[in-house]
């Protein structure tokens, strides 16, 4: 059994301790308190999906451009990269791309914009449907297509 972290109790005999669980299966996880004196403490705790954060970065355009479009996702407790993760990239509602994140968390895909657009701002999204041990994710931003 590894030790984690420790604690000494106040003058009424209570020890508490602030511990960020890792990125471990989810579900029940069994936690044991050493007392001291051979004498333990032992304990189920429930641990849950950890909150994930997708972004997709603005952009401007002209017409018929094709631009790069990046996102990035991060479990968001333990500020790190999710590799290995589908991302569709979404466009006024509509999916127009997929694209598997790398180890630092990132996906592109390249996109047109169609000839006929006028000059407006385009919504995108990316969109993350989350997995066992991660949380869905959407991030928004907007194409401005310029003249």
């Amino acid at each position: 059994m590894e030790n984690l972290a420790s604690a000494k109790s106040d003058a009424s005999g209570v020890a508490k301790l602030a511990y960020k669980v890792p990125n471990s299966p989810k579900g029940n996880q069994v936690v044991t308190a050493s007392l001291g004196a051979g004498r333990s403490v032992v304990r189920s705790i429930v641990v849950g999906k950890s909150t994930t954060v997708a972004a997709i970065t603005p952009t401007r355009a002209k017409k018929n451009q094709t631009v790069t479009l990046k996102a990035s996702l991060r479990a968001n407790e333990v500020n790190t990269p999710l590799l290995n993760r589908k991302l569709d990239f979404v466009i006024s509602g509509k999916t127009v791309g997929s694209a598997t994140t790398s180890s630092r968390g990132m996906a592109t895909i390249t996109y047109q914009v169609p000839g006929t657009t006028p000059v407006t701002t385009i919504p995108i999204e990316v969109r993350y449907l989350g997995d066992s041990q991660n949380s869905a994710a959407v991030g928004r931003a907007s194409i401005i297509v310029t003249p």
